[in-house]
């Protein structure tokens, strides 16, 4: 399974595989022939700023952190493409070793993905932001102010009110009246905290049925306290310690989600106020 919300394919980057590419990595003396294959992950995407942000990510969570994570030992921008190289773990996808886990297999590969995740909480910031020193760019939690693909169109939210503002921005097809209700029920997103963002089983590596690999640090940075919890896979947020966990963040945020996602016409408004009234106290509003 996916993150609860996940981003569009596009973010993701895809393997490197011409030789053009590849001469260029072995030309640097990273690589060697033998093992380009079998011990690193070689990607490119299309380059744009704020791209280096996964190896200042890695960077941060490597330096403060025992989090197991694949280590980038290469990258660079060339003709507008970023090119990353990095060391595989030894030991496969969760995805890829589902069907041989059994039920506490994965309740414990859960926890121990919870509880390495909770040392990111004492990595704060009095902002959102990212680590090269930009607004999140993450369109779950932001709204692109101008063109919708720009970045660092997003604005730096530095209190609950802001949060709330700047995520009402991206509904507009919502009277202001219920808008105003929904919004006043978000939890409190402070302390802003380090947040790996994309907790999924993609991103987690397992061996032998034990957790030894977190990847896909590319759109970590200082979001919501709760954001780590409500956008994690179920299968594995279900498992996370009792610290990591924020049902009632859960709940609106898939209220939020539902409104942002609807045409609002009679019988979309009818399905989400039936749906949100009897905790928003909005049933007066139909």
């Amino acid at each position: 399974m996916p993150a609860r919300f996940p981003l569009e394919a596009a973010f993701q980057p895809r393997r490197v595989q011409e030789q053009k590419e590849l001469e260029t990595l072995l030309s640097g003396g990273v690589l060697s022939r033998q093992n380009v294959l079998t011990r690193y992950v070689i990607t490119a995407k299309k380059y744009s700023p704020g791209c280096e942000v996964e190896v200042a990510n890695t960077e941060l969570v490597g330096k403060q952190t025992t989090i197991p994570i694949p280590e980038i030992l290469n990258h660079w921008q060339e003709n507008g493409q970023f090119f990353k190289v990095q060391a595989c773990k030894k030991g496969k996808p969760l995805t890829d070793a589902l069907p041989t886990l059994a039920h506490d297999d994965i309740a414990s590969v859960g926890r121990e993905v919870g509880e390495s995740l909770l040392q990111l909480r004492r990595i704060t910031s009095p902002t959102t932001k990212t680590l090269v020193g930009c607004p999140v760019f993450d369109s779950r939690l932001g709204y692109p102010l101008e063109d919708v693909g720009a970045y660092g169109s997003y604005s730096e939210c530095a209190s609950d009110a802001d949060v709330a503002d700047n995520l009402a921005l991206a509904i507009q097809h919502v009277d202001d009246t219920t808008l105003t209700a929904l919004m006043a029920k978000m939890p409190s997103c402070e302390p802003f905290t380090f947040t790996h963002s994309d907790v999924h089983e993609g991103n987690i590596v397992v061996r032998d049925g034990k957790f030894v690999g977190l990847a896909g640090w590319g759109l970590a940075s200082y979001s919501p306290c709760w954001w780590e919890y409500v956008n994690a896979d179920p299968l594995l947020a279900d498992h996370f310690p009792e610290e990591m966990k924020y049902p009632k963040a859960l709940e609106w945020f898939t209220v939020y989600q539902a409104v942002l996602e609807r045409a609002w016409d009679e019988e979309t408004q009818d399905l989400v106020m039936e749906y949100i009234a009897s905790w928003l106290d909005l049933s007066d509003l139909s």
